[in-house]
């Protein structure tokens, strides 16, 4: 089952039922076709509730929205079980809609979320994840999380791994608004998924509809997964004593390089690419970025447990 942390939506008007017309500021602009567009937005947003807008001309009704919408059910998300508290909560700011929107609601943007209860510190966590080596992701980390940006112009998306719990702290509104939340988060690994756009929300889901992408599962799981590329499948201990003088010799080669280029996987490969034959070139990548990660795991142990960890975590049964 999908769950979001955000998601922005629209939805034809007739299912207004009610609007408070004084909540409301109206604008209107002439196209240069003569065409003039009527909107009306949400002069005040309230916590979780960052924009709702009414075009008249269209006939649509667009919301963007987070699960803190859900107050002391943050935690659950936005999901199939907590639709009925969504839909209430919405209609509560201004604007009243039939339930029945939920069946015709198309979604232009959404954060796919996760939360894994850990075992280590998020710190051990950060550096596991920062020991993969991703080829088709653009990985950056930071103090208070990591970042996989994927490498295509067209569809892209963004996974991002954090501490719930750190960054809950951070929001000082709604940790002040509903302190017990805080400790739903402990111990807790948000990954969060973006689909930035309809034609990505398409690709993954098939459908941008809200009720089709809420019955997907496993979306964290498969991105993962396609972040690891089977890494996790090789050997995680180096057994020099087991290869031969040319395996040797060409593990040692990648160390020296991960070393001097800091393990960046894009580095290593242009700075062999030029040694290399053109038969031997199609299998570099792959032997480079098999080398790296066993290299890495040599290092810290834990990071094949701590990376399977989290793909357990992420599956759903």
């Amino acid at each position: 089952m999908t769950t979001f942390d955000t998601i922005e939506f629209t939805t034809p008007t007739y299912y207004i039922q009610d609007m408070d017309n004084y909540k409301f500021e109206v604008t209107h602009i002439t196209k240069s076709n003569g065409l003039e567009i009527v909107n009306k937005t949400l002069k005040q947003n309230t916590l979780g509730l960052h924009k709702v807008s009414i075009n008249e001309t269209n006939n649509t009704v667009k919301i963007k929205v987070s699960s803190k919408i859900l107050k002391d059910n943050y935690y659950q998300g936005i999901s199939n079980n907590t639709l009925e508290q969504f839909v209430y909560e919405i209609n509560q700011t201004g604007i009243v809609l039939d339930a029945d929107f939920t069946k015709d609601c198309s979604l232009k943007y959404v954060d796919v979320k996760n939360d894994i209860l850990v075992t280590d510190s998020f710190i051990n966590y950060k550096n596991s994840l920062n020991n993969i080596v991703a080829p088709k992701f653009t990985k950056t980390m930071y103090d208070t999380g990591i970042v996989y940006h994927e490498k295509i112009k067209t569809h892209p998306i963004r996974l991002t791994c954090y501490s719930k719990e750190h960054e809950l702290m951070q929001n000082k509104q709604f940790y002040n608004s509903f302190p017990s939340c805080i400790y739903q988060f402990e111990n807790v690994l948000r990954f969060e998924t973006r689909f930035p756009k309809i034609a990505t929300i398409n690709k993954y889901f098939e459908s941008n509809q809200l009720l089709s992408v809420l019955s997907a599962t496993n979306i964290n799981y498969n991105i993962f997964d396609k972040i690891l590329n089977k890494q996790t499948d090789f050997k995680p201990i180096v057994n020099i004593l087991k290869m031969t003088n040319s395996e040797e010799k060409n593990f040692a080669q990648i160390y020296l390089l991960s070393e001097i280029y800091n393990g960046d996987f894009e580095s290593i490969v242009k700075h062999l690419d030029s040694r290399y034959s053109r038969n031997t070139k199609h299998n570099l990548r792959g032997f480079v970025k098999e080398c790296l990660f066993l290299i890495n795991n040599a290092k810290d142990n834990l990071i094949t447990n701590n990376i399977n960890e989290i793909k357990q975590g992420l599956k759903e049964i």
